[in-house]
């Protein structure tokens, strides 16, 4: 069975979600925008017993799934072919699938970086989505200036996301985000670093000093195919699974899963 959430239900919700990179960002959703506000959405799937094992999420059209092995794929996969989504992320276990999930170990290589770096304390937004637009490519793509404003300053404010900006004599060289915190995990994303300013270690920095802010916690990244793997695999991240993206055409989404 599937059932809507309301703000009643958001613990049980977060329970369920904990200590999954895919559940982080649904329980992270959850607790930046509540089941009431109109924004975003949320189900939970239960098995005849009353367990639950399915999560979805839905914000501006975009749908995170987290599932346990008690899941019923068949009625996930219809229920979200009824609700209607823009794009959807869920685990696979093929490792031809569009990325990697990686999981922070706790060790890596520490980051060297001259003294007159720094990292700023409150950036402008607008100054972060310049940097993050110079860093777009195939895989990685920014959303409008007001959709990714909104979005970014609210969850910013309700501390289920943070951002680490890295400054030189005024200029935003490096960045990166918590884009889903919960209280005991977090995933790391849109790290980017101006194309004048890369292999100097502002990535590394970047990353290293999230890490240092998120400890204690489990550190999640979503990475795709050909992308950067050496790079974290270096600051101490391995693997954990895979992940598979779809949009509203694809029916039949856990067909992807062995």
């Amino acid at each position: 069975m599937i059932r809507f959430l309301g703000k009643e239900q958001i613990p049980q919700l977060c329970r369920f979600c904990s200590g999954d990179p895919f559940g982080c960002r649904i329980a992270s959703l959850a607790l930046a925008y509540g089941a009431d506000s109109g924004f975003a959405e949320f189900w939970l799937q239960t098995t005849e017993s009353g367990q639950a094992c399915g999560a979805v999420s839905r914000l501006n059209g975009a749908v995170t799934v987290q599932i346990s092995s008690a899941a019923d794929q068949e009625e996930l996969e219809e229920f979200l072919s009824h609700i209607g989504y823009g794009t959807a992320l869920w685990e696979s276990s093929l490792r031809e699938s569009a990325g990697e999930v990686m999981e922070w170990a706790g060790k890596g290589v520490a980051a060297r970086i001259a003294g007159e770096f720094f990292f700023s304390e409150a950036p402008a937004l607008s100054q972060v989505y310049d940097l993050l637009k110079q860093c777009e490519d195939e895989s990685f793509r920014v959303p409008e200036f007001d959709a990714f404003y909104v979005d970014t300053s609210h969850r910013l404010r309700h501390q289920t996301a943070r951002l680490a900006a890295l400054e030189h004599k005024g200029r935003l060289l490096a960045c990166g985000f918590s884009l889903w915190e919960t209280p005991d995990s977090a995933v790391l994303g849109a790290i980017a670093v101006t194309p004048q300013s890369r292999e100097r270690g502002l990535g590394s920095a970047v990353v290293l000093h999230l890490l240092e802010q998120l400890e204690g916690k489990r550190v999640y990244l979503f990475r795709s195919n050909g992308k950067n793997e050496k790079f974290y695999q270096r600051l101490g991240f391995t693997h954990r699974t895979y992940f598979k993206e779809g949009t509203g055409t694809d029916v039949r989404i856990f067909s992807h899963r062995s």
